[in-house]
């Protein structure tokens, strides 16, 4: 095989035709696998996390088809044989990425939730001499090809690849929301969040051609990872024989998941998803419309001002400008930061047309744009934070609730020597996994409530 290049950590399938329990893996139900894996078996349900270093970035398949395609399975670990008509699911490990519930208290479970998550299968036509290339991969999304879905492939005029209907499971995770779908669909992530089960399952096509097919399960996820902004891809490849309804050399038994959630999380059974009789390959259509995005829920936020730097350095908007490890850092012009409740991660979303009272702001002297000079103040108890001229941070001193304008390249080595404070001393977050008890630069403002037009502490 040729060089692969894996990621630690994120995710990957690890099971290609689960028949199991939907809250944890039993591998013994497990009956394909993608290729060149082997986990290692546990008494605990968790195995499917090991070994740690399978996820793979940067497109195409993350181990090669070879000559003989077979030889990358063995009987311990056999490739999936699928029949037309019916339903299938697929596993896979959490690795942290997915948004604990509120009644968690497992002190060893964290959220490392990406957003504008997007989850899909792709399959090649039918015996292919080579893997597809991504692009190949684009047009042949396997609820497209099902007639499921419509207009899936990415980056087309007009594409649905983010709808429910294009997603693998028929249902997109929305942004910041704990509704336990697409890639999140996992009821015991506070018990194990880095080795804990999502799942998720498609409909083989009633008309697809008996042969060999190449598949790739495709997760693509936005990361703050300092000092940029990251969109990342994960995919996973693996093979299947499609043969004909009842054939002998299909698996016997039921397929899909297993069981109704056990989770404060509003999970469901994914196969639920699917209304289809497996003898004939009848199906509800998936509904085409979009749910909206949680950027209805800003009532329960704290909106910092954005501070504004060089406006090429600044945030776009909806993206990510906040985690409980970095920023918080400016938004466009327009928007500011807005934190999603407690949480510690904020977006920048239009800012808000309402201004502070003027009567308790201090004397600082400000720009053209209105933004706060050098050296001066641009927070107090009991007003700001606001923007500082460009080249300048508005950087909080200790957890006084006092802060002023400094340079950025304070803020860069304040930045990273508390970052690795962070990194050094918190196992998990005060609440959801997020927030350390050490004051980091900037926290202050994740937990500003605001209380009669007066910023508190939470």
């Amino acid at each position: 095989f040729a060089k692969v290049k894996y990621v630690e950590g994120h995710s990957w399938v690890a099971c290609t035709d689960y028949r199991g329990d939907m809250n944890y893996f039993q591998q013994q139900k497990c009956l394909a696998w993608p290729r060149e894996y082997s986990p290692t078996v546990r008494e605990d349900g968790y195995q499917i996390a090991s070994p740690d270093s399978r996820a793979h970035a940067g497109g195409g398949c993350d181990v090669p088809m070879s000559p003989d395609w077979t030889s990358a399975y063995s009987e311990s670990f056999p490739y999936a044989i699928y029949e037309p008509g019916k339903v299938y699911c697929m596993a896979w490990p959490m690795k942290n990425h997915g948004w604990l519930p509120d009644s968690c208290t497992n002190q060893q479970s964290k959220s490392d939730a990406g957003i504008n998550d997007s989850l899909a299968l792709y399959v090649s036509s039918a015996n292919p001499e080579r893997d597809p290339s991504q692009e190949e991969f684009n047009v042949r999304n396997i609820n497209e090809l099902a007639g499921l879905a419509s207009n899936c492939t990415p980056g087309m005029s007009g594409s649905n690849e983010f709808l429910d209907e294009c997603q693998l499971g028929l249902e997109k995770h929305e942004n910041y929301e704990t509704d336990c779908k697409g890639f999140l669909r996992a009821p015991k992530f506070c018990e194990s969040s880095g080795m804990s089960m999502g799942t998720g399952c498609f409909k083989i096509p009633s008309d697809m051609s008996p042969g060999h097919y190449v598949a790739q399960w495709f997760w693509q996820s936005s990361f703050i990872r300092p000092p940029t902004f990251q969109r990342i891809n994960y995919q996973t490849c693996f093979d299947f024989l499609v043969v004909e309804a009842a054939s002998s050399l299909a698996r016997p038994g039921p397929t899909g998941t297993t069981g109704v959630s056990e989770s404060e999380l509003p999970c469901h059974n994914n196969v639920l998803k699917f209304e289809a009789d497996s003898t004939t390959g009848t199906s509800t259509t998936a509904s085409k419309t979009a749910t909206p995005s949680s950027t209805t829920t800003t009532s329960v936020a704290s909106s910092v001002p954005a501070s504004t730097t060089a406006a090429a350095g600044c945030i776009d908007a909806q993206q990510h400008c906040a985690t409980p490890d970095w920023g918080p850092v400016c938004c466009t012009s327009g928007f500011a930061c807005v934190f999603y409740q407690n949480t510690g991660y904020a977006r920048c979303l239009p800012a808000p047309t309402t201004t502070l009272a003027m009567s308790s702001v201090p004397a600082s002297t400000t720009t053209p744009s209105g933004c706060v000079d050098a050296q001066q103040h641009c927070a107090t108890p009991d007003w700001g934070p606001v923007c500082c001229t460009a080249g300048y941070n508005c950087i909080f001193y200790q957890n006084t609730g006092y802060a002023r304008c400094l340079a950025e390249a304070a803020l860069v080595q304040k930045t990273t020597h508390q970052t690795e404070q962070l990194r050094n001393h918190r196992k998990r977050s005060v609440k959801k996994g997020f927030l350390s008890p050490v004051h980091a630069l900037l926290q202050t403002q994740t937990m500003l409530g605001v209380t009669a037009g007066r910023p508190t502490e939470l």
